[in-house]
């Protein structure tokens, strides 16, 4: 995703990966609010084209928090550590 004034979101393509690896399918012990969320960003990006949520995304801030926390997670099994993903 490109801002407009050259400069891209970085998250897009750790954001694409996530998505690709994960298909929809989380192993979260809570996995149904896991796949409404993940319902929620599939949305999210069919509407813009991309999952970088702006920090105002005034229409559902909990899916900020959301794809923060999967980053995180994520990120961290890149690593090799342990998360609850």
């Amino acid at each position: 995703f490109n801002w407009g004034d050259g400069s891209e979101c970085q998250s897009t393509k750790l954001n694409d990966e996530m998505l690709e690896s994960k298909n929809g399918e989380g192993r979260c012990r809570y996995s149904y609010a896991w796949k409404e969320r993940f319902e929620q960003l599939l949305a999210f990006k069919a509407r813009m084209g991309h999952c970088c949520i702006p920090r105002d995304f005034g229409e559902d801030p909990g899916l900020l928090l959301w794809i923060d926390r999967q980053r995180y997670y994520y990120n961290k099994l890149r690593k090799g550590k342990h998360a609850p993903i």
